[in-house]
Order: C-alpha cells, then structure tokens, then sequence
C-alpha cells in the first residue's frame, strides 16, 4: 500500500513538473498545488499576415490560414439606410474572390467577421441582428459592443466563436427569441462578450462548448440559470461574477473540467444551487489532478449560497472563496475527512461565513491562511487535523462562539480551544475577539505573536507554556473574566497592554509555585512589566517579588487602574505595604495612576525618576517610602493622593527630595490630606498648581541658603489651611528666600495666609509679582512690599483679600497698580509707604498709573492722597453704593476725602472733592462726605459722569450759570438728595439719567421753559420741576373743603385716615406750586405721606410739618388723636364760635372783642391774618370771606 501511494505521489510530481512550464500567462494553478506564479507578459509574434482587397472589404489572412474580414461601414457594404432597425449580415458573395485570391478552397479555415470600422453602435436604431451567410464562422472582438438599443441577435447555423466584448455592455440585449440566447453552435466564447447584458435571462449552450473567457457573462443581473454541456473544460476569470440574479448552476459531466478561474461566480448574491447533474448537494467538477483553480475569490458573496462539498482532489481552497458566504451553514471538505486532498485552506477562504456552525477539516490540513475562518460569528465546532502545523494571523478572529479541537481529542469541550502537538506556533490575532471562549489548551506552543487572545471577554484560566518566556503585546488585553494565569517559572517580560483591561485577574503564577489568592507572584526572572501591561486590573491585591527578583521597569501605565491592589503577600501574609525591588530605577508616567487601595510603597533601591502621574488618583496612598537619591519627579506624580499626609520620606524619616531642583506642575495637586510641605535647598523652582488645593496644609518651610527662584502659577492656590510660608518653624508671617524672583499667576491664591512679606532679590533683580497672586487670602491682614523693588502690584494681586487692612509698597520702584489690584479688599484701610500716615491712602510719588478697579469696592478708604505723577486716574474705584445700616453694621469707613498734591499736572482737590486742574469739571465728590449741602464752585462748568453718585448726606444741590452740562448718573443714587437748584440757568445740558432718589421725587428749580423742565417732563417717574416764580413762601393747613384749620386739632382714632391739605402761596400771593415734603415727630403714633394723607396709629398727640423742597418755608400743625372718638374736632380760622361755619355771628363776636364788650376765651380762629394780633383787619377779612369777595 504504501508502495502504491509513493509511486502515485512521484507521477503527480511528473505530471505537475509538466504542467507549470505550460502556466506561464495563466492565473490559475493545478487544484493538488499552490504555485506562486505571476502571470507571464504577453509574448507577440512578428508572424508575416497576407491583406487582400475585396469588393468593398479588406481580408488579412493571419499565418494560421485564418482569416479575418472587415468593412468601413456595414450598413452601407450592406446597402441599408442608417436609419435602418435591422441588420441581416450575408457576406457569402466574397466566397468566390477569396478563394480565387487564395489559389485555393477555403473551407475549414477560420473567417472571422470583425467589428467593421465604423462601430454599429454609431447607428441610433439598430434592434436587430441576423447572421444569415455559409461564410462567418466567427465573430469579432468589439463586433456589437455597446449597442445601446440592440434587442436580438440571431447567431445562424454556421458561427461558432465570439470573440472579446463581442455583445458586451448591450444593456437591452434580450437573446435571440424572448429573453434566451440561443449559443447552440458556439464552441469558444470570448472575454467580456456579453459582459453587462442586463436583459437576457438565459442561455442556450449546444454540446461543443468548451470554454468560456474571462468576464464573459459578468454583470448578467437577470440571468437566473445555467446549465453547461460536459464538452466546457474551461471556465476563465470572473466569467459570472455579479450575475445577481443567478440561482442555480449545473455542469453536465463531473470529471471534464479542467480550469475554473479567479471569482468565477463571485457576487452571485442569489446562487443557492452549484452541482453536478445528478448530485443533491453543491459541488463542481474536477477533471483530474491537473485542473487548475482559480488563486481568488471563486464563491465570494454567494449570499444565498447554504451549503458546500469540497471535491476530494481539489488540494487547497483558494484565498477569499467563499468569503461573505452569509447563508453557508455546511461545508465538507471532501467525501471523509480522510479522503480529501486539501492541504491547504487559504487566506479569507471562509471569512465572514457568519452562518457556518462547524466544520472538519480534513487529515490533509495543514496549513490554514490569515483569517481563514474570521468572522464566522456561529462558528460554534472545529474540528482540525493532528497534523496541522501552520494557522497564520487572524484564522479565528471574531469567532465569537468557538470551539476548536484536534480529531484525536476525545474530550471536545464547548467553547475551549485544544492545540494539536504539531501546532507550536500563535500567530498574532488568532483568537483575537472570539468572546466566547472560556478556556483554551495551548500547551504545544513554543513561539506566540500579539493579540492572540484579545477580547477573549469569556476566557477564565490558561497556563501559558514553559517556553514562552515573554507575553507579548496585547496578548490578553481585554480578557474581561480571565481569573488565572500560570506562567513560565523562566518568564522575563510581559510586554505591552498584555493584561490590560482584565478587571477579573486574581491570581499570576509561575509553573514552579503554587497560586496564592489574590496575589501576583511575579518570578526572579522576571525583568519588567512594559506599558499598559496590567492597566484596569481591577481585582486583585498583592504583588510578590521573590528576593532575587531581577524586576527592574515598570512601565508606563503598567499598573495604573488597579484599584484593588493593597500590597504584597509573601508567604501567605498580607500586608498593606508593597516593596519595589531594588533594580527599580524608573516609575514611568501613570505607572500606579488610580490605584485606589494602595497605602504605602517603599522603593528598596536607588530611584532616580518618578515620571508623571506616576500616583495620581491613588486617593489611598499614605506614605511613600525611598531613598534620597531621586533627581526627577515628573508633573502630577502624586496629583490627588487624597490620603498622602507627607511628601515622600527616606526610611529615617527625612525628605527624599533633597536632589531634586524642580518640584513640576501639579505633582501634589489635590493632595487634601497633605499636612505640610518641605522646600529643600536644592530646589529651584515650583511648578504651577504644584501643591494646588492642597486644603490640610497649614505651613510650607523652605529650608536656609534656598536657592528657590520661581513659584509657579497657582502653585499653592486653594490651599485653603495655609497660613504661613516661610523658613520660620512658628509664627504667622510668611516671608520669601533671597533667591526668589518671581511669584507668579495665582500662587497663593484662596489661601490663609495671614501677614506677608516680600522683599528684594538677593542679586538686585527685580521681583516678579504675578496676577492674582495672592487674591482671596481671607485672613490676610498685613502685606509688606516696603523693602521689595516691585515696579508694579499687579492685576487683581489682592482681589478679594476683604479682611486686608495694610499694604505697604516701596517708596521709589513702583509704577502702576494693575487692573483690580486691590478690588474688593472691604477693609483696606492703609495704603502708603512705612513713613505715610496710618489710616489713608497714600499714593507714592513714583507710581504714574492706577489701572481700572484697582480699589473697586474698598469701603474703608476714608481719606486718599494722590501725588503729583498720578496723571491717569480711573475714577471708577470711587463708584459703588452701600447701604447705611451696611455700613453702620460692618464698620465700613468709605472716602470721606480726595486730596490731591498741587504739582500733579491733571487734577486738583478742592475740600475733599476731585476736579480737573482748572477745576471746570467735577470728577468725584466722595461718596461718604458729610456737608448736605453742595454749592457748586462758579468755574466748574460740566458735573461729570457719576461725579457725586451715592452721596448719602448731600441734600440739596445749588449750581450757578457757569455750568454747561451735567453727565449721565452724576447724582444717581443719591437717596437723600431733595432739589438741584438750577437758579436761573435754563440752558444746562443734562445727559440722560441724570439722579434718582429711592425717596421720592427731586425737585428741580428753574426757570419756565428751561432745559430743567424739558428734561423732569421726560423722567417724570424720577424728578419735578418748579419753577421758580412759583415757589412757595406761605403755607396754610385746610381740610379737603377748603377751610383753614386751626394750629391744633382733634382726631378720633376710629377714622383711621385724614387728609391734611396744605395751601401754598408765592410771595406776591398768587398760588404757588411747589415740592412738600412732610413729616411728623411721632411715627409711632402716627404717618403721613406726601399728599399730606395721616394714618394713623395710636392715640396721642403728634406734630405735622409741610414744607417745601428747598426748605425756605414750613408749616406745622398739631394733631390730637383721643380715646373717645366721635367726629373730627377742626379748629378753623373765622370759626370764632366753633359752630363748623363762617358767619355774620362770627363777626360779632371779634368784633365785640376789639370793642372790649367780650373777650375771646380762644384767639386762635380770630387771628385770621395770623399776625397774632385781633383788630379791624381781622373783621375785615371774615367780612370779604362771608360776602364771598376773597375767602380765607
């Protein structure tokens, strides 16, 4: 048997050895080999050819003896109009010439008619086509191609080729009867000549067909079966492909075939049916051994194809056969497993079979290509050969339901993967995402690439083998529910992203140990964890290093998201301490980044570089212990370590970081629990938020002979318990190194520093102050710049420090004061230098420019002095408005007084209030200014905007003519302020909103048609305008009937309300209309509002006062409220008898007082001219009122 065997095997090497010198053009190979040939350039021969000249038409006779035959214009050869539907092709009248031109009978020779010079496509109508001659035996490459309103064509009985794209792209092309061509007599089809035939839904082949050329048929989409004579040997390239209409496809014979090409019948969407006559399942022919295959793409996406019978002598499957065959849910590979010839299953030959549930492959196997079987989604049973040795990358990639087994394999576990002994090398991606698998048996494997087992999301334990001494990239990344690892004893590295992302990993172990719950035991041999290695390995707790362990990197990220690690467990005893092996040198970025459980690392050798974020997040870490020799501490290294109360400690308990000469940004950001912090000498810079919110640190000390020379931006920002930065192991004053020289953006912001001072560089360079740099320091108090050279105190340095009560600058470097400098410092009360007087703020004589809201909202500066060289001032900062019993209750001083040294070139004080040098406008009247009284000085001719804003005691207002103009809201907010008395000024500009008063209207004084007018008729809500020549200058009290009443008068307190009317009266008599204001001396008892309406409260007796605006005329009368109630008791001037009437009897009685006959007990109604005196003059004026010529 074995005999037989060899000598079959050394006639297939002769037969094959034979056939590949004959493969040169070809793209196939025999189906029993896989040859890497390239197809051979075409090789032309310079063979002599024979023209002759006919009738109408040229003939070249090739060397072959056959001929081809061509005209310039068909339809014109054939005497048809252009217009013609219908082309009956007879060429038999050039018989006779061509034999008489060749010597000799023509028959058996090849006439080719070819596509005559002008292309019938030209010819608009042409619909039909009839071969009618005994001559043409074959038709041209191009002959019809395109013939876009071509619908038939009948071949005759004599044609028996079609050359190239003969018919190809005839879109409407049906056939030769119905929707059928009849090719019964051809024998050879071209390439491409019915490519793109849309129309024909079938073909008639007669039984001497025996090739069909490349693309011959392809995009036939309603071609919907085919049925090949035994006589068809060859099928070329693509001869089908995209024919998606095709359903079933049946050869004659099963042993004829001798070729079948690249993607023959690929993108057969609808193809369920590929077999042999006779046969109930899908197969092809093979004629032998020597038949050559296709190297591609035979059945890709055959949709609908479902199931497949690999013939026994077919050696190998080609690449992409049956690639995104989505319906194939069986394939055999041969009768019996044993039986089949196939070796070789190449790459993407089953790709994307996402119905295919199992497959056996046969004893011949082996060798599978890359992604042989990737993306078979179902693919839940494969069953391999013992002999398989080679998988390349990527065969199972995306099997998300396999399982895999040698045929020896009895056991055949679901969902496990078992190697067989010959298959010792992984290929990279293998299993990559098969997410089903739980387990897998690899024990053979001596060499393994990257992403093996990637996204293996079900995978729980595997022992990777002895030999393999390095896990390579990405090997488990992923593995969501691997729980254990077995490794080699001899392990040296587990390179990157290995277990990254395997949130179950409990235990690792080496081959020699026994696993330890929860615990990595990581062998002696064992040089490092690269990048990402263990990243997100969420469950376990404990790293062991062996004493001898070689462990030396860890890389970056390699244990960063291993939230449950706590420490190491050597010999079974926990502890929450892990001890890095000496060899470590290096703590690469995010090295323990999120590690929330740790809570204290001791490094036992010489660590030189802690790389950034290192430990940020490990909001558990308390204490890091290492030796003082680390150089390099990377930004974020230790960025919210919540837990960490102190910087990183040598095992004496002294700073690790005395080599250290930066300290980068953010390295202790959120560090909250972080209680102090200690500045070796050797360090020359902080970085920005490099102790950020650090919240429990209450001091930083810096050590003696400091070389620190910069504090980053916002380098101890909210650190809302610090209260002290200095050398000094006590006290509360924060003071700098000489070496300092800039304090940038923020450093101490939102701290707790109490008093600072900052003084000048040790070699003379000015120091840098930054924006903000010591903004919302609540407890700040004191701030001493007097021994700095500062040239500026910079934009919002002091912003929201409200408790600051000094600030000391030098006396000759500074310059500016930047934009809110010293905004909302409430309780600034000292600005100067160490020689200025307490309690003002003095503005030294070198600053030359105050930036906006440098003092916004600093309500305790009472007094400010302004040098000569503040020639720039922003008159913003004296801008804001305060409540009285806010500043009663908080014990705000605001500015009382604006001064202003006589050299400055721009600006002049004049008691207390600023103007412009020639003093013609008013800029500010301090808001807390005492006088209420404001005459306005005769040169200022404009009130600038806002000038006199929220003057809380200014009352009334008097301008003269000089004044041009008043700006927007120069007396806005002014609650007590009653009149502005324009005096005869009638021209004055007033800009739009000029006051308000929360207590009632202001009166404007003025002239009839005066711009005051104008503008009180517009802001009526706001202001009223009197003119003057109707101010009052007499005031009498009447009841709402118009009679006068008495000094004093009664009330009863069930009326609840009375209306008081108050008669105004000019100088010369005439009625007047002015502003009243009014009031009582017992609220308590009762009010009244300004039209003169008592509510009243109380019983008892209260004092009623009318007057007007200005103040040059009141009234008061006396109001009793008694127990009793009743009617309204009025006491009326001329009611001499107290009957409520003016009358003849009242007249009797003055009189008879004047005459001495009877005194008055009660003058008061009497004494109608209130001169206090009752005479002639009084009876005369009760007289006129009774006779109604001039009432009281």
């Amino acid at each position: 048997m074995n005999r037989i065997l060899k000598e079959e095997k050394q006639m297939k090497k002769k037969i094959m050895a034979s056939i590949a010198a004959l493969l040169m053009a070809a793209s196939c190979v025999p189906a029993n080999s896989v040859f890497n040939f390239s197809p051979a350039a075409t090789i032309t021969a310079s063979a002599a050819t024979q023209k002759i000249q006919l009738d109408g038409a040229t003939a070249t006779v090739a060397e072959d003896g056959s001929i081809s035959i061509q005209v310039e214009d068909l339809f014109t050869y054939l005497g048809l109009p252009e217009s013609a539907t219908e082309l009956n092709i007879n060429m038999s009248g050039l018989r006779n010439q061509l034999t008489s031109e060749l010597g000799g009978s023509i028959d058996g020779r090849k006439i080719t008619l070819t596509a005559p010079r002008k292309g019938l496509s030209t010819y608009p109508n042409l619909s039909h086509i009839y071969f009618e001659d005994d001559l043409i035996n074959a038709v041209g490459q191009g002959f019809a191609s395109n013939c876009s309103r071509l619908q038939t064509v009948t071949l005759g009985s004599t044609i028996t080729e079609l050359g190239a794209n003969a018919f190809s792209g005839c879109q409407i092309l049906n056939g030769t009867v119905e929707t059928t061509m009849d090719l019964s007599n051809i024998s050879t089809i071209g390439a491409s000549a019915f490519q793109n035939c849309k129309q024909i839904n079938s073909y008639i082949f007669g039984p001497n067909l025996t090739s069909i050329g490349k693309n011959a048929f392809s995009g036939n989409t309603t071609l919907v079966n085919v049925e090949l004579p035994a006589s068809v040997t060859s099928i070329d390239d693509s001869a089908f492909n995209g024919c998606t209409s095709l359903e079933t496809f049946e050869f004659e014979s099963p042993d004829t075939l001798m070729m079948l090409g690249n993607s023959v019948f690929a993108n057969c969407e609808k193809l369920v049916r590929m077999s042999i006559k006779g046969l109930d399942y899908n197969t092809f022919p093979v004629g032998g051994p020597e038949m050559m295959l296709g190297t591609n793409g035979m059945f890709n996406n055959c949709k609908s194809l479902q199931n497949f019978t690999w013939p026994d002598l077919a050696a190998w499957i080609p690449a992409n056969c049956f690639n995104g065959c989505s319906s194939l849910t069986t394939v055999k590979i041969g009768s019996d497993p044993a039986n089949s010839h196939c070796a070789n299953i190449m790459a993407g030959a089953f790709q994307n079979c996402t119905s295919l549930v199992s497959i056996e492959l046969p004893d011949a196997n082996t060798f599978l290509g890359k992604q042989a079987f990737a993306g078979c989604t179902k693919l839940e049973k494969v069953v391999v050969s013992d002999q398989l040795t080679t998988v390349e990358a990527n065969a199972f990639a995306n099997c998300i339901v396999l399982s895999l087994y040698p045929r020896s394999d009895t056991a055949r576990t679901k969902n496990k993967v078992v190697l067989p002994s010959t298959w010792t090398v992984l290929n990279s991606d293998t299993f990559v995402n098969c997410t089903g698998l739980t387990a897998a048996d690899i024990s053979p494997v001596t060499s393994m690439g990257t992403e093996v087992f990637q996204n293996c999301y079900s995978l729980l334990a595997i022992t990777v083998p002895d030999a393999i001494t390095a896990i390579p990239k990405n090997t488990f990344l992923n593995c969501k529910s691997l729980k254990d690892v077995v490794v080699s004893k001899d392990l040296g590295t587990i390179y990157d992203n290995a277990f990254k992302d395997c949130a179950s990993l409990e235990t690792l172990t080496p081959s020699n140990a026994s696993p330890l719950p929860y615990t990595f035991q990581f062998p002696g041999s064992l040089g490092g964890v690269q990048d990402s290695g263990f990243m997100n390995c969420k469950t376990f707790k404990y790293i062991n290093f062996p004493e001898t362990s070689q462990f030396a990197v860890v890389g970056k990220n390699s244990f960063s998201g291993c939230t449950g690690l706590l420490g190491s467990n050597v010999g079974g005893n926990a502890t929450n301490t892990i001890s890095m092996p000496k060899g470590v040198k290096v703590i690469q970025t995010n090295a323990f980044k999120g590690d929330t459980s740790l809570d204290k690392i001791t490094f036992l050798g010489e660590v030189s570089t802690i790389d950034q974020s290192a430990f940020e997040k490990c909001t558990n870490l308390a204490e890091v212990v290492m030796n003082d020799t680390i150089t390099q501490v990377g930004a974020s290294a230790f960025r919210e370590c919540t837990s960490l109360k102190r910087m990183p400690t040598t095992p004496s308990g002294e700073t690790a970081f005395s080599n250290i000469k930066i300290i980068q940004n953010s390295t202790f950001e959120k560090c909250t629990s972080l209680e102090y912090a200690v500045i070796p000498k050797s360090i020359a810079q902080i970085g920005p938020s490099a102790f950020n919110s650090c919240s429990a640190m209450t001091y930083v000390k810096w050590d003696e002979n400091s070389t620190l020379s910069e504090i980053g931006d916002s380098a101890f920002s909210n650190c809302t318990s610090l209260e002290r930065f200095s050398s000094s192991e006590s006290g509360d004053v924060s003071n700098f190194p000489s070496s300092l020289l800039r304090i940038k953006s923020n450093a101490f912001g939102n701290d707790k520093l109490k008093n600072i001072v900052v003084g000048t560089p040790a070699n003379g360079s000015t120091i840098f102050i930054g924006n903000g740099a010591f903004q919302r320091n609540s407890e700040l108090k004191k701030a001493d710049f007097s021994g700095s050279n500062i040239i500026e105190v910079p934009d919002s340095c002091f912003s929201e420090c409200r408790n600051l009560n000094t600030c000391l600058l030098p006396e000759k470097t500074v310059v500016k004061l930047g934009n809110g400098s010293f905004s909302q410092c409430n309780y600034l009360h000292t600005l100067g230098t160490k020689n200025d007087k307490e309690g003002e703020y003095t503005i030294p004589e070198s600053l030359t420019l105050i930036g906006s809201n440098a003092f916004q909202n600093n309500f305790c500066m009472q007094v400010i002095n302004f040098p000569a060289s503040a020639t720039s001032l922003n008159l913003s900062m004296f801008n804001f408005y305060l409540k009285e019993d806010e500043i009663q209750s908080k014990n705000y001083t605001p500015v009382e007084a604006i001064n202003v040294d006589p050299a400055n070139p721009n600006y002049t004080s004049y008691d207390g209030t600023l103007y412009n040098k020639d003093m013609t406008k008013l800029l500010v009247r301090p808001v807390r200014k005492k006088d209420p009284i404001f005459t306005v000085p005769d040169s200022v001719e404009t009130i600038g905007t806002s000038s006199c804003a929220a003057n809380f005691f200014l009352k009334s207002v008097k301008l003269t003519d000089n004044v041009k103009k008043i700006e927007e809201n120069a007396f806005h907010d002014c609650h007590n302020l009653e009149y502005i008395d324009f005096g005869s000024n009638g021209t004055v500009e007033l800009i739009n909103g000029i006051c308000n008063s929360s207590n009632g209207k202001i009166t404007l004084y003025g002239t009839e048609n005066s711009t005051a007018q104008t503008y009180a008729e517009k802001y009526k809500n706001n202001v009223v305008f009197v003119d003057n020549a109707k101010a009052a200058a007499k005031l009498t009290f009447q009841n709402t009937d118009g009679a006068n009443l008495k000094s004093k008068i009664a009330i009863a307190k069930k009326t609840g309300k009375f209306t008081i009317v108050c008669k105004q009266t000019t100088a010369n008599g005439e009625d007047a209309a002015d502003t009243l204001k009014w009031s009582v001396n017992k609220p308590e008892i009762a009010t009244i509002n300004n039209n003169g309406v008592l509510s009243i409260k109380d019983m008892g007796e209260v004092v009623v006062t009318a007057r007007n605006a200005n103040g040059t005329v009141s009234a008061s009368i006396t109001v009793v409220i008694n127990e009793e109630g009743g009617n309204i008791t009025e006491t009326m001037l001329g009611d001499v008898n107290g009957d409520g009437k003016i009358n003849v009897a009242d007249i009797v009685k003055v009189a008879a007082h004047v005459k001495g006959i009877r005194k008055l007990d009660d003058l008061t109604a009497a004494d109608v001219n209130g001169d206090g005196k009752i005479n002639v003059t009084d009876i005369s004026k009760i007289a006129a009122h009774v006779k109604g010529l001039r009432k009281l």
